[in-house]
Parts: C-alpha cells; structure tokens; sequence
C-alpha cells in the first residue's frame, strides 16, 4: 500500500471545505498491508478532525515515523481538543462527547477505528488537552499479521 495514494484518495472522498488545510508533513511509507482496513483508519480520524472542529479554516497534519517493524501515523489537529475525563470514553461504541440533537453522531467511529488497529496487531493514543487541538497516534505493522498469528491454536490433550 503506497500510503501517500491511500491519503490523496481518503481526503479527496472526505472532500474537506476548501478553507480547511491539511498537510502530510513527513515522506509516507509504502508497506504490506491490507488497503481497506487501513484506508478506514485513517478515514474515521481525518473525517473526525473535519467534522468535530469548531471552524471551518481547521488545520490537520499527518506524518508517519518508523518504528523497524511498524510505523507510527499521528493525525494532528488545532480544534477544541478533548478534556482528559473524557479520552477513555472516546472508544466505547455509541459513546458521543456532544448531545446528538447538537451534532450528528452515532458514537461508533472510534470505536470501529480500535477494533481494526488492534486486529492488525497496532495500538492507538491520545494525546489532547481541551482547547489546544488532538494528536491520534497509532501503528500499523510493516508486515500484515496472518490468522495464524491472530488466533493462538490450543490443542486438548
């Protein structure tokens, strides 16, 4: 997966407002992965630094740093941050920040976001303080983790 196509492609589906500006701001890799799962990835969190920032002249950059045997992506934004009460809750299935009558959400984006980082064998943080923007930093393997890899097999004697 050339990672520099998967973003052009993700941003230009997202279709971000023409004042919004989002920077790919270190060389990204190209890796053995599975395109789609990584292509929601970075779906999901592109699509919530547009949606869930306070204007529509918001900032987001995105870099990549390798780590040997993964790399690490972080997706950065300057909007309103998430207070630190509040970060564990973020990856609770239908778990929202704002009432849904004030901002359409159905809570599942995080969520979905962890499930398939740690399936693929990364993690996911975040690094936020209300007011002062968010950093989602999460790995992906350089190599795709295999079934065998996944589901450990038990045998009963």
């Amino acid at each position: 997966v050339d990672v520099n196509r998967l973003l052009t492609k993700v941003i230009d589906a997202l279709a971000p407002p023409d004042t919004f500006t989002i920077n790919i701001i270190s060389p990204m890799p190209t890796l053995m992965a599975r395109r789609q799962p990584l292509e929601q990835v970075f779906s999901h969190l592109i699509d919530n630094a547009i949606r869930h920032h306070p204007t529509k002249m918001g900032i987001i950059e995105i870099s990549a740093i390798d780590l040997g045997d993964r790399y690490e992506f972080a997706i950065a934004d300057d909007g309103d941050g998430i207070e630190p009460q509040y970060q564990k809750r973020i990856y609770t299935i239908f778990q929202t920040l704002k009432a849904r009558d004030l901002q359409e959400n159905v809570g599942a984006g995080l969520a979905i976001v962890k499930k398939i980082v740690t399936a693929e064998g990364g993690t996911i943080e975040l690094q936020s303080l209300a007011g002062k923007g968010a950093i989602f930093r999460f790995t992906w393997l350089k190599q795709p983790v295999t079934a065998q890899e996944k589901i450990p097999v038990k045998y009963n004697d």
